[in-house]
């Protein structure tokens, strides 16, 4: 396959103070952010959880909550594609629904996530990604899925997705990664 599965899922994420993770690019970025900061939560993990943009804090007052929580981690979340981003921003997770991609063809999908309108596109340079696909219940071709899985960790150099459904009660999530070996906490 070419990858394999991180355990816990959130692995990935900071556990230090003063990080910054803004999740974005669709609805369910409220919900997956929530699901990460239980499980943070549930590790001791000192976090806060803010909305990020409509209704939420502009990008200069995550950053504010980040000085002002230096022992903890500011996860943020954004139901918009193109939220500004906090400049303390330490990784990003651009969510996109899966719904539909079997249909439309799955080379969509790696435009979607690393075009050049991309939603990887609108983090800083140099800004570690996760990108969550989620809606897995949605999609009805898993050989066209797990096939553009590899292509987009190989060809498109993205080390972690994260995979799952949000909607119900309890959101199901895993993360995978290129073979070679599990990526590090950003930070650490």
């Amino acid at each position: 396959m070419g990858f394999e599965f991180l355990v816990p899922w959130h692995a990935f994420l900071p556990r230090d103070g003063g990080h910054v993770v803004v999740w974005f690019g669709h609805e369910d970025a409220l919900r997956l952010r929530d699901a990460a900061a239980a499980a943070l939560a549930a590790e001791g993990v000192a976090c806060r959880c803010c909305g990020l943009g409509d209704g939420g804090l502009d990008a200069a007052a995550v950053d504010d909550l980040a000085g002002e929580q230096p022992g903890g981690v500011v996860l943020a979340a954004a139901a918009t594609a193109d939220p500004v981003l906090p400049v303390r921003t330490s990784l990003v997770v651009p969510v996109v629904p899966l719904t539909g991609f079997a249909e439309r063809g799955w080379d969509e999908l790696s435009d979607v996530v690393c075009g050049p309108a991309g939603l990887l596109s609108r983090a800083a340079a140099g800004t570690p990604a996760a990108p969550a696909l989620l809606r897995l219940d949605d999609c009805l071709d898993s050989i066209g899925l797990f096939a553009a899985l590899g292509r987009l960790m190989a060809e498109r150099d993205v080390p972690l997705l994260v995979l799952g459904e949000v909607r119900g009660p309890q959101p199901r999530l895993r993360a995978v990664y290129r073979a070679e070996g599990p990526p590090r906490a950003a930070g650490a």
